[in-house]
């Protein structure tokens, strides 16, 4: 029998049941930091994110907005997505309403495929949906192809925002992106849905990257001990290495901002929240720039996304 297997299982299979044994004990040498892929690796640069939420208190929109605002005022080209149901990114950012799909823009005698955001982000126009473009013939998909893939390559960084769900849609979400930041209330109750959260995810696509952004009033070290926990564990039971993005603190401004619909760094830019998520997106972008290109190569996800509307159709 192989020393990876316990019980007749493989020791990935049951690592959830070893979680509560991970030391949690803080240490001040180490706090979790961005970790970088190996530069030897050939691998496209990191370009194409997934934004999810398992906050329940707050639409997982108002993360992925207010992340792609700040990642905008560090002066990134920011293509957003939207994928999920509503509320979608424009009521969390105060733009022109999204359509809720592809065929409803295309119903619209003005067929603008993106629009404006805060600081220069750009959102697509209509909610996208996975499976829509096979329901077009072959030559519109083409020519859609080709004018979402022009936008994509004016962009530099495309974030998508997506709900969390054991679907067959989400799986394929996750085949077509390179990192997921995931926003979590990490405490002991959460550690472990955290884990299987990720434990999922690298399932789905095993050279993922993901980071992490700790949202709630816990002080520094108490979410540095729980994420040195979650990272421990997935190292030594996934063989994986999580990133870590810094930490949202609620803030009576994001109910102001979800109400009146205006993003938390047009509102105060020194509220904490504001500051928690400048700094994600400066933790985020240092792990990017980090990067060697050695492939020479560009990760196209609406080239992905035609790839396998063409097999599923085929």
């Amino acid at each position: 029998m192989s020393s990876k297997k316990r019980l007749g299982k493989g020791l990935e299979d049951i690592s959830h049941l070893f979680l509560s044994g991970v030391s949690s004990a803080p240490s001040s040498d180490r706090v979790p930091t961005v970790v970088q892929k190996p530069a030897n690796r050939l691998m496209p640069e990191t370009r194409v994110w997934l934004a999810l939420s398992m906050v329940p208190r707050l639409p997982s929109a108002f993360f992925t907005a207010n992340l792609g605002v700040e990642l905008a005022r560090a002066g990134k080209r920011v293509l957003a997505i939207e994928t999920a149901p509503v509320p979608s990114m424009d009521e969390v950012l105060g733009t022109e309403p999204i359509h809720p799909s592809l065929s409803h823009l295309l119903e619209q005698p003005q067929k603008q495929i993106a629009i404006e955001g805060p600081l220069g982000m750009k959102l697509l126009s209509f909610q996208l949906r996975s499976d829509e473009l096979q329901g077009y013939a072959t030559e519109e998909q083409e020519i859609l192809s080709q004018v979402l893939r022009k936008e994509e390559e004016e962009a530099e960084l495309i974030l998508i925002h997506a709900a969390y769900e054991e679907s067959g849609a989400f799986r394929r979400w996750v085949s077509l992106v390179q990192g997921v930041v995931l926003t979590v209330d990490l405490n002991a109750e959460t550690l472990l849905q955290t884990y299987q959260t990720c434990k999922y995810l690298y399932q789905l696509q095993p050279d993922l990257r993901i980071g992490l952004l700790v949202f709630g009033n816990r002080d520094k070290d108490a979410a540095a001990a729980g994420m040195k926990r979650l990272s421990d564990a997935v190292l030594q039971f996934l063989g994986k290495s999580l990133e870590w993005y810094g930490m949202i603190p609620d803030d009576p401004l994001i109910e102001r901002s979800l109400a009146v619909k205006v993003p938390l760094a047009a509102l105060d830019r020194t509220s904490k929240a504001a500051s928690g998520f400048s700094g994600a997106a400066r933790n985020l972008l240092l792990g990017v720039e980090g990067e060697t290109n050695r492939s020479g190569s560009s990760y196209s996800f609406f080239g992905r996304l035609q790839r396998t509307a063409d097999m599923v159709g085929g």
